[in-house]
């Protein structure tokens, strides 16, 4: 299944969907390694790798507005990947903690199943949840990871 993202702009303010499918549980041995499969992506124009260690933040950005940080003062180091496919009609996000907690979004559950099998399924996954939701802190999570940098 996949829900539209037809109002959703690079670097947008709008919510990007009324529903958002997620994959979350909890990773035994995170693994904080991008695999070659994932490393050269469809839409280098949408395509986003950070890893974020846990560093005391630096002003890079000053003119980005303090809402649009998705690292929080003193966040535990982890793991962000955004993949845009077929022409930015299906966006998936995964953000993966120090600790081995870990959420995929995406607005298509087979997209979201298919990162979730390369990125983590090596990682000793359990606790593993699949839903769609269009629970507003999920849906706004989503918007900011599709944000990010």
């Amino acid at each position: 299944m996949r829900v539209s993202l037809e109002h959703y702009q690079p670097n947008g303010h709008a919510l990007p969907a009324a529903q958002v499918f997620a994959i979350s549980g909890l990773c035994q041995q995170p693994r904080f390694r991008l695999q070659p499969a994932l490393a050269a992506g469809q839409m280098p124009e949408l395509d986003f790798a950070l890893l974020y260690l846990g560093a005391a933040e630096a002003d890079l950005y000053p003119a980005a507005p303090p809402e649009a940080s998705i690292a929080a003062e003193g966040d535990d180091p982890y793991f962000l990947l955004r993949r845009g496919f077929e022409g930015g009609a299906v966006m998936v996000t995964a953000r993966l903690e120090w600790q081995g907690g870990f959420i995929v979004l995406a607005n298509d559950d087979e997209a979201a199943e298919n990162l979730y099998q390369q990125l983590l399924a090596e990682s000793q996954p359990e606790e593993v949840r699949r839903e769609w939701t269009s629970d507003l802190a999920t849906l706004t999570l989503f918007r900011d990871l599709l944000r990010a940098c």
